[in-house]
């Protein structure tokens, strides 16, 4: 089981958590889990949030679909947590679902 990550960002938020499994729109495939704290949609994924996975940007700095090379978003420090790393993503680049921490994969194991 995954435990969450708990700092003043999470408590800025409100103190709650949840995660996500973060998948490709245009091949449906999964790219990582993710821990959103507080409500609201998903606009952006701060890089230490994600979980098991670190994502490679391309030369330009556009995070690319790792199977079917779409453009799904693009590294955008967020400015107002002190450039806070994050990777702010295009509209409907991706879908989610909200999962149990139960469901994600043992580190010592593959995805």
């Amino acid at each position: 089981m995954r435990s969450f990550i708990t700092d003043v960002y999470r408590t800025n938020r409100g103190g709650w958590s949840r995660f996500y499994a973060i998948f490709c729109i245009g091949c449906g495939r999964l790219l990582f889990y993710y821990q959103k704290d507080g409500p609201g949609p998903l606009k952006r994924c701060y890089i230490d949030r994600i979980v098991r996975y670190v994502p490679s940007l391309d030369r330009r700095e556009y995070y690319m679909c790792p199977h079917c090379k779409v453009c799904l978003g693009f590294y955008e420090p967020y400015v107002k947590e002190a450039n806070r790393p994050a990777i702010r993503w295009a509209v409907m680049a991706v879908k989610y679902n909200i999962i149990s921490a139960l469901h994600i994969p043992h580190p010592d194991r593959d995805m």
